[in-house]
């Protein structure tokens, strides 16, 4: 750019095109109008800069924007390229929320992007992210810049108080992928799972998590089958628990009836039981000699039959399971027997093959 020994040149001084030059001096540029320096081609680069172990281009502003890059429909505003070290190095020391390389897409249509970030290798990371002590990466929308969560790889958040907003969206269009993964713990985080939207997998210690959904007034998790699928399914071998619950139950399946006075049934229309269902009931009022002699299932209804009449209207609790498919032989019934310390004989009935019941 210009002879190097001539360092401080003036307006209407020759600068010479073409040809390569040296020198052991910085050759400097500057003016007082919007541009110091343009460079443009027709077919290649309009600058290149190059250096062997220090910076090669150094944009310096101290109000304005130190380097711009611009480019039309299919061009590329700024190009990076580097062969083992960073292709772009962005830096702030403001302490007030500077950037160190920031991207903006100004155009109000069409998808465009401030920043993208692509990799060709099955290891390598498009964009990357890291922090000592606050966010690798913090995605928002809205109208604001809220405070980075401490510690997190990727911070996702959205500020607009209304709307169908978003802050972290997964997605995979391959029907053995995972939209978003979860993993916690030493190791190599295990392998999608096919069809899921969501995995989360924890196993430190017996306390682990592999998701937690809590809320004060609403619902810390929740399961929806829209059609015949399942809200919720809980499985686990015979050593662990598939479901526990610590605290109240609650099922929209369950509830009292009215056996009336001088009567001793009671049928009960409830949509979704079948002849398969199996229906508990058993007397909420104390009536003497009286009890819940059988209770019989149909399609969308149940009959309680108790074994005499009673004298008054009479409460009885009720509690209706659907029967899931049975895997292996259907179910089977077993009557084992032993003999306690005291020579007394005991029994006991299991019942095996059941698959499950779901409320």
């Amino acid at each position: 750019m210009g002879d190097p020994s001539r360092p401080g040149a003036a307006d209407g001084d020759a600068v010479t095109v073409g040809g390569t030059f040296s020198g052991t001096t910085t050759t400097q540029a500057s003016t007082t109008a919007a541009t110091a320096f343009e460079g443009a081609s027709t077919s290649g680069a309009g600058l290149v800069g190059a250096s062997g172990s220090s910076v090669c281009v150094h944009g310096f502003s101290a109000s304005g924007t130190a380097i711009i890059g611009e480019a039309d429909e299919f061009g590329s505003g700024v190009e990076r390229f580097s062969t083992g070290g960073q292709g772009v190095h962005g830096e702030t020391a403001d302490s007030g929320g500077g950037a160190g390389d920031m991207g903006v897409a100004g155009s109000l249509t069409g998808p465009n992007h401030g920043t993208e970030g692509r990799a060709s290798g099955p290891t390598g990371a498009g964009t990357w992210g890291w922090c000592v002590g606050g966010s690798g990466a913090v995605g928002t929308t809205g109208p604001s810049f809220p405070p980075v969560a401490p510690h997190v790889g990727l911070f996702g958040i959205a500020t607009d108080l209304a709307g169908a907003t978003t802050g972290v969206h997964g997605v995979s269009a391959s029907a053995a992928g995972t939209g978003v993964r979860g993993f916690v713990g030493a190791g190599a985080p295990p392998a999608p799972a096919p069809k899921t939207g969501v995995v989360g997998r924890c196993d430190i210690d017996a306390t682990s998590h592999g998701a937690l959904g809590t809320s004060a007034p609403g619902q810390g998790v929740r399961g929806d089958a829209t059609t015949t699928g399942v809200g919720v399914l809980a499985t686990a071998p015979l050593t662990g628990v598939a479901l526990r619950a610590s605290g109240k139950v609650v099922f929209n399946r369950s509830g009292r009836a009215t056996v009336a006075a001088g009567t001793s049934s009671k049928t009960v229309s409830l949509a979704g039981v079948t002849t398969g269902s199996l229906v508990f009931a058993v007397l909420a009022s104390s009536r003497s000699g009286r009890y819940v002699r059988a209770v019989v299932s149909a399609s969308g209804s149940f009959t309680i039959y108790l074994n005499t009449t009673v004298l008054s209207s009479t409460l009885v609790s009720r509690f209706a399971l659907n029967q899931t498919k049975r895997r292996g032989g259907g179910v089977r019934h077993q009557r084992t027997r032993s003999t306690d310390s005291g020579g007394r004989r005991r029994g006991r009935h299991v019942l095996e093959g059941a698959r499950g019941w779901s409320p």
